[in-house]
């Protein structure tokens, strides 16, 4: 007991210095944690846009561009799209809202156009990636810029008909159908 006594300022000195540690790590973590909790509430709050192709038969594609959050998206602009003869196209077939923007887009609304002559491109004997960087803003006007990248040469090959049935399996499906018309032919022609 007569060593506390003793001692008593030095062990206050230690207590002290180790509260003083922990109110400092918490300091730390909660300006951490806030920090966390902004960036993820600016990031709940911007509007994500989806840009894809999809297929409309063998080799054409169109355009989607959707917002895909439940935020709207404003002033949305395209800073760099690509030149027409990259994706098949002539030079009037650039869409509106690549050359104007788009002011205002709803959550869930989309825009579709025709995009990728896909035939057209391969003539070239070139399959490039096609870049589209755009800018958008949120509602509390804070810009955000995105690019997106297609590789066309995973086009390259390919080839399927209709909504994705394979080659071999249409082909099949048609010459099943031919032999049918060769019986009814045949019937036709042994009953006259």
């Amino acid at each position: 007991m007569e060593w506390l006594n003793t001692n008593s300022a030095g062990i206050t000195a230690l207590a002290t210095c180790a509260i003083l540690l922990a109110t400092v790590a918490y300091v730390f973590v909660n300006s951490w944690m806030h920090s966390e909790m902004r960036k993820t509430r600016i990031r709940n709050e911007t509007p994500v846009l989806s840009l894809r192709l999809e297929k409309l038969a063998s080799g054409f594609f169109d355009l989607v561009v959707e917002n895909m959050s439940s935020n709207a998206a404003y002033d949305v602009v395209f800073l760099e799209f690509p030149k027409p003869e990259l994706t098949g196209l002539s030079a009037e077939s650039t869409p509106g809202f690549f050359q104007k923007g788009i002011k205002y887009m709803a959550p869930g609304q989309k825009y579709r156009t025709f995009f990728l002559n896909f035939p057209a491109v391969a003539e070239l004997g070139k399959f490039p990636d096609v870049s589209i960087v755009y800018q958008l803003q949120d509602h509390a006007q804070r810009i955000h810029t995105h690019s997106v990248t297609f590789n066309l040469s995973a086009l390259h090959n390919t080839i399927t008909f209709g909504d994705g049935v394979e080659v071999h399996e249409n082909l099949a499906a048609m010459q099943k159908e031919l032999k049918t018309i060769r019986k009814l032919f045949k019937h036709f022609l042994e009953n006259q």
